[in-house]
């Protein structure tokens, strides 16, 4: 029975609709009611879906209930005050909604609560219904569909925070990943609203206005100009906004300021509706964090070596009002400062006793740059685009760098590298680290470069009868300045040879520009329900240029004040331009044009069957061949040198997939794919210059004009298997070989430490990698969720690294063997509360057949616990702990354990949220990288941000846009 209604002046009115959790369409004749906090009866209604009349004839019209409008419903609020939504139908959950209305927020007397959505009772025999629990996730076809309402996350939490907790999804290095697999484009509402920036979204986009997550294939624009199916399919993301905020400007202000000097601000502001959107963001920090985007939308979150100041702007555009226009524009500016102290400890392998470098550089720089871009889409009618469009950007850096560093046949102390190179530059030279020591150098620099690029995109498409024509291109330009200025010493203690000094500056110019037309046919010669067939012929013609104009000059030649021991000022010219032209550098000054033109014929074949009770087999080819001309002129030693090269280069590739599940054409449950692909390449022109180049007295180069063209040949095979319980299964083998891959040979001099390093053509070098990604709920509630990780990796390479004067009888090959397992777990008992943690190890083996070949093993074991728990008086706690234990480095300081301890507490009221968070409370932070091969092995490490405590506000804002009546 509904309770008649008084109408009164202070009276609100809210509106809603309601919708099935896994459907989405409304649910009709839904008793809803309103309740007051002490549960007392407001007002009660029922929901309706919507009724529209149709014409099926000239006389005669039908009624029909749309039910993908969803059901609506209206209540009577009597005042501004805290009210409870209670929704109840047989068959359904209890569902409670709570909203507050506040008289001076509220334009109009009217609250539009959006979407509820409504979840169906389950039973099981013998028992009674299954214990009310919000559906987290489930498959709706062979789209993927979270429901965030279901995930507890703490108040402040951004999309990126909900992706973490999402079964299956995980973010890796920026990109985020779902069953093991990339996901290329994250969308809002089935659009690009982000242009190519989703980090923009995950960063800022608050959880609680996101309604779904939705992860499926999305066909491209080739496929949307047809109508069918041309292959070009790319697996995204699609966030879905509630109702309410669909319309209204969304944003934030953040600001905190801690110990050490250590600051942070932000800003993002967004509007979203069906037609367009408009997004602002600002980054401002010295906390190492650096938004930067790739072609997927991923970015590093912070730098962990080093500290860099940032300072960012971007703004995005798009205006979409139907399917025939689409608009975009973005702009950035960007301004940085970076430091960074890094040391490097390396170790040579060589017959007869390996030898050993030290060095360690302090480098500082600012830039300051901007970018931006512009694309027009046009759909006059169906089956034509038209797209059109502008990038363009700009930097200007200025930086200094301060370096040195040393060689030894015999390390003189088994301390770190600073203690050794101390030792080494220290005045007078102890006698017994002056025997060990082949060269010490020192190197100061200073640099100033202006960099500027620009590109042009045109694209069209016409499609009739299912086929399509397509015609593309683009053009770039791209330039460079430079003016480098250093003071260069090096000395060689053990031999006592003379000191070589050079204070040198080089003045260069870049100049490119790259274009590229190409034209495909896609002919659909087969589409049925039970296969489909596509056959694409295709042409492209690119052409790159370039030239390089690379002056050197030997400041030192000028005599008096200019010499060793004179107190020049780095970045100083003689005041005369004459004085400059006469101290040239001829021998090491070089101009250069390259010129590179490629016709490329292609053909792809695409094929896919329904099997007979045995799901669908895929089949894909390419046969590409490319005729390409090479051409280089190149001036050094007051000589032109004039080299060419064409060759026809094939490159083809195959791949079967199948797909063994009835009624699973996309193969979302379960996949095998076999994939064959072979690259050719010509090698670099300018390795094939018969000359000498001794610019850098340490590492001379030669080259070889008779180096061969390069081929690879690599084969993969892939399993992907997902359950719709959540567990999840992706497996991969591959092996690549290379077939007279262009590498370096090195021929080490013992007495002074020198490397001489001509490019050769190699064979025998080939990669094995295994990997391994399960994901699996250990629970019913799918709140807790175990993934394990594997990667292995063989390369076989052949040793190239030689002793001067060494008779080389025979070819040795060395093997490097890594494997990185890695555990972790997601644990989210209630709500508000999260644990992770995990364990990995990164263990990396190299050996030679050299008989004086000193086998190498490192090993990393990484421990991680991070926890988010909700602590009484609405606080939030975030705690994270990384331990990290290293064994067998070169450099002894680096074999350690270190413990890392972050913490913040959170505390939001209302519109404010309260920070403070401690970073490397211990103080034992510290960035280093290995990297081991069969020629040697170095291990880099950095300064990295000091510890601190900071604090910091944050206030989220959102309004509602006028709204057409």
């Amino acid at each position: 029975m509904l309770l008649p209604r008084t109408i009164c002046a202070q009276e609100y009115k809210i509106t809603g609709t309601l919708r099935d959790l896994i459907t989405e369409d409304g649910v009709d004749s839904v008793r809803v009611e309103l309740l007051r906090e002490d549960s007392s009866l407001v007002d009660v209604t029922m929901s309706v879906i919507p009724v529209t009349e149709e014409m099926i004839a000239s006389n005669l019209r039908v009624a029909r209930k749309i039910a993908k409008d969803g059901a609506a419903f209206t209540l009577n609020a009597p005042g501004a005050s805290r009210y409870i939504i209670k929704c109840r139908k047989m068959g359904y959950e209890t569902i409670v909604h709570g909203v507050e209305i506040k008289a001076e927020k509220v334009k109009r007397r009217v609250i539009d609560v959006g979407d509820i959505y409504m979840q169906k009772k389950f039973h099981q025999l013998d028992e009674v219904v299954v214990k009310g629990t919000m559906i987290r996730m489930y498959y709706k076809g062979d789209t993927l569909v979270y429901n965030a309402s279901a995930f507890a996350l703490p108040d402040g939490s951004m999309l990126d925070d909900l992706v973490k907790q999402l079964p299956g999804a995980e973010i890796r290095n920026g990109n985020v990943f779902v069953n093991g697999r990339l996901v290329e484009n994250l969308l809002l509402g089935g659009k690009d609203f982000f242009n190519g920036n989703p980090q923009a979204a995950l960063k800022n986009l608050p959880a609680y206005v996101v309604s779904r997550v939705k992860v499926y294939e999305k066909e491209g624009v080739l496929s949307e100009t047809t109508g069918t199916d041309m292959g070009d399919e790319s697996y995204v993301m699609d966030v879905r906004l509630k109702r309410q905020y669909v319309g209204t400007y969304l944003g934030q202000l953040k600001g905190g300021y801690g110990t050490e000097e250590r600051y942070e601000g932000g800003l993002f502001a967004m509007r979203f509706d069906e037609r367009q959107s408009f997004t602002l963001s600002g980054d401002f920090n010295n906390l190492n964090a650096d938004n930067s985007y790739n072609q997927y939308g991923g970015f590093a979150r912070s730098m962990q070596s080093g500290l860099h100041k940032r300072n960012y702007v971007s703004a995005d555009y798009r205006f979409e009002p139907n399917g025939k226009l689409k608009l975009t524009a973005n702009a950035a500016f960007e301004h940085r400062d970076d430091r960074l102290t890094q040391g490097t400890a390396s170790e040579t392998f060589l017959s007869g006793g390996n030898t050993y470098g030290r060095s360690q550089t302090n480098s500082s720089g600012r830039s300051i740059g901007g970018n931006g871009s512009v694309k027009l889409t046009l759909r006059p009618r169906s089956g034509r685009l038209y797209e059109m469009g502008y990038s363009g950007n700009y930097r200007h850096r200025d930086n200094s760098v301060a370096s040195r560093s040393a060689s030894f046949d015999v390390l003189p102390i088994s301390e770190s590298t600073e203690s050794i190179l101390d030792s080494v530059f220290m005045q007078p030279m102890d006698e017994r680290i002056r025997s060990l020591t082949l060269n010490r150098l020192r190197d100061d620099v200073l640099a100033e470069s202006n960099q500027s690029s620009h590109k042009f995109t045109a694209h069209g498409a016409l499609a009739f009868q299912g086929n399509l024509l397509d015609l593309n291109g683009n053009f770039t330009h791209n330039k460079r300045e430079q003016d480098q200025f250093d003071i260069y010493r090096l000395e060689y203690p053990k031999t006592e040879q003379a000191a070589d000094y050079r204070h040198r500056f080089a003045d260069a110019d870049t100049r490119s520009y790259n274009y590229r037309l190409q034209g495909r046919f896609f002919w659909k010669y087969l589409n049925t329900e039970q296969a489909n067939g596509q056959l694409t012929p295709g042409y492209t013609f690119s052409q790159h240029y370039a030239s390089e104009q690379n002056p050197l000059y030997r400041l030192d030649w000028l005599g008096e004040g200019w010499t060793d021991g004179d107190s020049v000022q780095l970045g100083m010219l003689p005041s005369v331009r004459e004085e400059l032209l006469r101290c040239i550098d001829m021998d090491n000054s070089y101009f250069s044009t390259a010129h590179t033109s490629r016709h490329t014929l292609s053909l792809d074949w695409f094929y896919d069957k329904k099997l007979p009770k045995m799901g669908w087999l895929e089949i894909k080819s390419t046969l590409t061949f490319h005729h390409e001309n090479a051409r280089l002129r190149y001036q050094r030693f007051g000589k032109s040198y004039h080299t060419a090269r064409h060759a026809w280069l094939a490159e083809p590739s195959a791949s079967l997939r199948w797909r063994p599940i009835e009624g699973d054409k996309g193969g979302t449950k379960l996949s095998v794919m076999l994939k064959y692909n072979a690259t050719n390449s010509q090698p670099n022109l300018r390795y094939m210059l018969d000359l000498t180049d001794a610019s850098n007295p340490l590492f001379v180069t030669l080259g070889n004009p008779g180096l061969k063209n390069m081929r690879s040949d690599r084969l993969m095979l892939q399993l992907k298997r997902t359950h719709q319980q959540g567990r999840s299964l992706n497996t991969s083998i591959d092996y690549t070989r290379w077939h007279n891959q262009v590498a370096a040979m090195q021929t080490y001099d013992t007495q002074t430490g020198v490397r001489t390093s001509q490019w050769v053509n190699v064979d025998g070098n080939w990669l094995a990698n295994y990997n391994l990604w399960y994901n699996v709920p250990l629970n019913k509630k799918k709140n807790l969720i175990l993934q394990a990780q594997l990667k292995v990796s063989y390369l076989h390479s052949v040793d190239l690294s030689f002793v001067q004067d060494e008779e080389r009888t025979s070819i040795c090959h060395a093997g490097t063997i890594q494997a990185s397992p890695k555990l972790t777990f997601n644990y989210s008992p209630a709500a508000g509360a999260l644990f992770t943690g995990g364990v990995g190890l990164d263990w990396r083996n190299v050996d030679g057949e050299r008989e004086d070949f000193v086998r190498i093993r490192t090993t990393d074991v990484m421990y991680h616990l991070s926890a988010q728990v909700p602590l009484p008086g609405e606080v939030s706690l975030a705690t994270n702990f990384r331990l990290t234990s290293r064994y067998g480095f070169n450099d002894a300081a680096l074999n350690d354990t270190r413990l890392l301890w972050n913490v913040s507490l959170s505390r939001t009221f209302r519109s404010f949220t309260f920070m403070l968070k401690g970073y490397d409370l211990l103080g034992r932070d510290r960035y280093t990288y290995v990297n081991v091969n069969g020629q040697g092995r170095i291990e880099r490490f950095s300064n990295v941000l000091p510890r601190y405590v900071l604090f910091s506000l944050t206030w989220k804002f959102n309004k509602a846009g006028k709204k057409k009546s």
